[in-house]
């Protein structure tokens, strides 16, 4: 049986892309999703650095120490539900950072976002076993900001008291 040289390539190409689709098929399905990661964390941010031409406001890099992942809806910069609520559940005086919102933007990595619309905190965060870690990125719409890297440990919530 001949079989022309090129149906032969063809064929060969059409086997090779059917495994590579299959390939990364099987790759995205053992990734599986995060739930959300609900409950109280510690954030404990490095030093910051300016990432611009200037520096983020004074006081903006005061983060909570403990927050409060929710699965209610949270809020966006112009106060429609957007994402879920995340919430400072520790003396609040020292931070501007009360309350805002959290998505989950990738099967292993959340984004928390604190904004009015003109500064902002925004977390970029990934699942390390029992720890979530990343970036914490504060911004203005002057141009500012400063960046540190970041890490959140699970801990028991605090009492109300």
């Amino acid at each position: 049986m001949n079989i022309p040289l090129q149906t032969l390539v063809r064929l060969g190409t059409l086997l090779g892309c059917a495994l590579a689709l299959h390939a990364a098929g099987a790759q995205r399905s053992s990734t599986r999703p995060i739930p959300p990661p609900t409950g109280c964390w510690q954030l404990e941010p490095g030093p910051f650095s300016v990432i611009q031409r200037l520096p983020a406001d004074p006081g903006q890099t005061v983060l909570p120490v403990v927050v409060s992942f929710d699965t209610v809806p949270g809020r966006s910069w112009d106060n429609r539900p957007f994402g879920r609520r995340i919430r400072t559940v520790t003396d609040s005086t020292t931070t501007r950072y009360h309350e805002g919102y959290y998505r989950i933007v990738a099967p292993d990595s959340v984004l928390v976002d604190w904004t009015n619309g003109f500064v902002g905190m925004s977390l970029e965060l990934r699942f390390a076993s029992v720890a979530m870690r990343g970036r914490a990125t504060a911004w203005t719409d002057y141009g500012g900001g400063q960046r540190a890297t970041i890490s959140l440990r699970r801990v028991t919530c605090p009492r109300a008291g």
